[in-house]
């Protein structure tokens, strides 16, 4: 059970999972206002994570959400990272 929200992730219906953490990435990569970026980004984050998640667990082979799964995380992590060192200029 997920404790974020009281959702299993494995009750989800795979469609609307993979629409909301592509959701929530492409708010948080177009995100200007510095403080709801870093929101934004946690918050995908966490939804990309329960999603790898879900997969992991499901016999079918969704090999390119999970390849879009790896990317977006990575780009989250990179744009995480990017917006410290801005703070800290």
């Amino acid at each position: 059970m997920n404790s974020d929200n009281g959702i299993n992730p494995e009750a989800r219906q795979s469609g609307a999972d993979e629409c909301s953490w592509q959701e929530l990435y492409r708010s948080a990569i177009y995100e200007t206002d510095g403080q709801r970026g870093a929101e934004r980004i946690a918050q995908a984050e966490r939804e990309i994570i329960t999603r790898t998640r879900v997969l992991f667990h499901q016999a079918n082979d969704a090999v390119s959400e999970r390849s879009a799964l790896d990317a977006a995380l990575y780009a989250l992590r990179v744009l995480k990272t990017y917006s410290r060192v801005k703070i800290l200029a």
